[in-house]
């Protein structure tokens, strides 16, 4: 990576980028008792591997019904209605 010697503020700027994506997205052991996070913040401690598994599996599914319901918007304009099927059992 190159850096701008000229430049100082530049570093500072990379430096809290790198501590940004350094920082734990998700503290299970902060989680509190009734808390409805609190099953997924015991399946981490205990199986992390499938903890991994299914929030992996939940962003792809969201993703996926995301990305669908923008292609059914931009194919079908005006008459586009959020989750709901226009017409045949096919997306075209």
């Amino acid at each position: 990576r190159l850096h701008n010697n000229n430049n100082s503020n530049n570093d500072d700027d990379d430096d809290e980028k790198i501590d940004f994506l350094d920082r734990q997205f998700f503290d299970p052991s902060a989680v509190k008792e009734g808390s409805p996070l609190k099953w997924f913040a015991n399946m981490v401690e205990q199986d992390y591997e499938t903890a991994e598994a299914l929030y992996a599996s939940f962003a792809i599914f969201v993703l996926v019904v995301i990305s669908q319901e923008l292609l059914r918007f931009q194919i079908y304009g005006d008459l586009y209605v959020p989750f709901k099927k226009l017409g045949g059992n096919t997306l075209w």
